[in-house]
């Protein structure tokens, strides 16, 4: 060997074969000391085995409840909002819609038109309530039951509708911003003797009306 010489691999070489001898006189030991008490190393190593497994166990029943502890959600916040109260407003009340035969309206009724020109039944609201028209006359054609013609029959219409409009708006007709309008029967209405008119009127620039017409002077 050289002198003066040490490397890191011989410190290891000298240290693994010193471990290697006492390993060995610590197996002889074991040895003889078995043969003199008839002790079995594998049944001590079980048991210690076993033992440490107890233990093992143990520990880690112990420590469960840490577990439990550190894994338990947090109480949820307190909210510092007051409560809500309830609205002490009373819910609007639903319309009141009846639909009525047109030859049954009345002057006062607030009606909406319907969808289609020859319907029976037109639907009648409070007068608060949407609506497109309001009657204003309930009267009977004069003439026979031969039909004279759309336009006459239109013609007579919508003088005794324009007529009545200033007893009921408040202002004459020629004065007003509204327009009339009327229900009236049709051919064969008439060749059964029916000359029902109906009057109505209504605002051009407010298609929506929520309010009565009687007396607006509008």
């Amino acid at each position: 060997m050289s002198k003066g010489v040490r490397s890191r691999r011989t410190v290891r070489n000298a240290e693994t074969m010193a471990y290697v001898v006492v390993t060995l006189a610590a197996a002889a030991a074991v040895t003889i000391l078995a043969g003199c008490q008839k002790v079995e190393p594998l049944a001590v190593a079980g048991k210690a085995a076993s033992s440490a497994s107890v233990t093992t166990s143990s520990s880690s029943a112990s420590s469960q409840p840490t577990s439990e502890a550190s894994t338990s959600s947090p109480p949820p916040p307190t909210s510092t909002r007051p409560p809500t109260q309830p609205s002490t407003r009373p819910p609007a009340p639903p319309v009141k819609a009846k639909r009525i035969f047109w030859q049954n309206l009345k002057p006062g009724m607030c009606v909406r038109n319907p969808s289609n020109a020859s319907v029976l039944y037109i639907t009648v609201v409070d007068c608060s309530a949407t609506h497109d028209a309001e009657v204003t006359l309930r009267a009977l054609l004069t003439g026979t039951r031969k039909w004279p013609g759309d336009d006459a029959v239109d013609a007579a219409a919508e003088a005794r509708c324009n007529a009545a409009f200033a007893s009921y708006v408040g202002v004459p007709f020629e004065q007003s911003r509204l327009e009339t309008d009327f229900y009236t029967t049709d051919r064969t209405g008439r060749s059964a003797g029916d000359r029902r008119l109906i009057c109505l009127v209504y605002d051009p620039d407010n298609t929506s009306l929520t309010r009565s017409l009687r007396g607006s002077h509008l």
